[in-house]
């Protein structure tokens, strides 16, 4: 089970992404996003990523420090999943690319978050399979969510097979 925490989308809109996420993956525990400006998101990326840009999206993922096993069955943690990680998305971002994808704010801020999650469960788009692979992924989530979907417009050029 994922749990996801979010101010600023509706809780039925989260609760029913985090199902579906749930449903695509044995990992279990929470994930903690929040909305800031695109300043600190520049910062965030520059001081933990060595990129010194404003992203639309950041993940700092906790099970690569930690020890807990968090593909153990959910009756193990209690009441207390672990965390798995906080995601960080830039409000400007939400807007500018919402407004350029013709959708609205709602459905960029899920696909956000719904991104950065994915990278916190392990997913990447370094290599053209692997960014393949997260692009259906994230276009199945967002059909079921029956939210439209936009590429990320990741260069093929670029990728590595």
């Amino acid at each position: 089970m994922i749990n996801l925490s979010l101010s600023g989308a509706s809780s039925d809109q989260l609760d029913r992404l985090a199902e579906l996420i749930s449903e695509r993956t044995t990992v279990q525990g929470r994930i903690n996003a929040r909305l800031s400006d695109a300043t600190e998101v520049r910062r965030l990326n520059r001081d933990y990523a060595g990129e010194d840009n404003a992203t639309d999206v950041l993940s700092f993922n906790y099970r690569e420090t930690t020890e807990v096993d968090v593909d153990q069955p959910i009756s193990a943690f209690g009441d207390e999943l672990p965390e798995l990680g906080d995601v960080v998305i830039s409000r400007q971002h939400v807007s500018r690319q919402a407004s350029a994808a013709g959708t609205d704010e709602e459905t960029e801020l899920l696909l956000l978050l719904l991104h950065g999650s994915l990278h916190l469960l392990g997913y990447d788009h370094a290599t053209l399979r692997q960014r393949e692979e997260m692009d259906h992924l994230q276009a199945e989530i967002m059909t079921a969510l029956g939210l439209s979907y936009r590429d990320f417009g990741w260069k093929s050029a670029d990728m590595v097979t």
